[in-house]
């Protein structure tokens, strides 16, 4: 499943290998982890899938791919990744 990122809401950047996810509108940051980051990269390169999370987990371990279903779900939960349906023009579709 490919998932989009409202860019008009959502400022994302990495620096020194941590992601930083920053809510222009209620202006609160999420900063992601080392692994996570792995995990936010894997998402932009490709859809959501179980071939995603075992090429994760051959990767980097199992840790990661564990953390990954985690990480996802967390990003769907809070809003910041929802599912494309290709019709909004401000939504940035990457995965």
């Amino acid at each position: 499943m490919r998932y989009q990122l409202d860019r008009q809401r959502y400022a994302v950047d990495t620096l020194d290998g941590e992601t930083i996810i920053m809510d222009t509108v209620e202006g609160r940051l999420l900063l992601l982890s080392e692994g996570a980051t792995i995990v936010w990269s894997a998402l932009q390169a490709g859809p959501w899938s179980s071939e995603l999370l075992d090429r994760l987990e051959a990767q980097h371990g199992r840790a990661l791919r564990d953390d990954a279903a985690s990480l996802h779900e967390d990003l769907l939960q809070r809003a910041i990744l929802h599912p494309s349906d290709g019709e909004d023009p401000s939504a940035s579709a990457f995965v």
